[in-house]
């Protein structure tokens, strides 16, 4: 008799599992496909992200290796027109065309006659140069008595100049 209890009880058992495991306490089939196209939906947009991200480094990293270009052509002017005593030396930027800007203060008309030819000669001879980028030079001398002397621009492709000279002379 207790061995048939014992079976009973294990029937019962079994029984009561089995009932627990298949019965309606899981989840129906709509649900399940809902979590599934949520999940797949989620994995589109992670895709998306990923993609956007990968481009944005993209794009990054090719604004620092022009940025790195641009100082390096900045400091190669800065080595090869340093004829003045005091010059400054920056570049601006605009659409697809780059211009070297260089500004030379003067102590004297003297200061400005010696170094000019000397100055005029080195930047016609670098702009076919390979580090020379720059679509444009704007050239600025100037000093503290007279203010702006002569403006001039030069065009790299066809080497030609506009000047302007802001004192008429005596």
């Amino acid at each position: 008799m207790k061995q048939m209890i014992k079976f009973i009880g294990a029937a019962l058992l079994v029984t009561f599992c089995l009932t627990g495991c298949g019965g309606g306490n899981g989840i129906t089939q709509e649900e399940y496909d809902a979590v599934v196209a949520e999940r797949d939906e989620l994995q589109e947009k992670h895709k998306n992200v990923m993609q956007d991200r990968d481009n944005w480094k993209k794009r990054y990293e090719k604004l620092s290796e022009e940025a790195e270009s641009s100082s390096a052509s900045l400091d190669m002017a800065k080595e090869k027109f340093s004829v003045f005593e005091d010059m400054t030396f920056s570049e601006l930027e605009g659409g697809k065309q780059k211009v070297l800007v260089i500004s030379i203060y003067v102590k004297s008309m003297e200061d400005l006659t010696d170094n000019y030819n000397e100055f005029a000669l080195k930047t016609l001879m670098e702009e076919g140069e390979d580090w020379c980028d720059y679509d444009y030079f704007f050239i600025e001398i100037w000093n503290d008595t007279m203010g702006p002397l002569i403006s001039m621009v030069t065009d790299t492709s066809d080497h030609s100049t506009k000047t302007h000279q802001w004192l008429e002379a005596e």
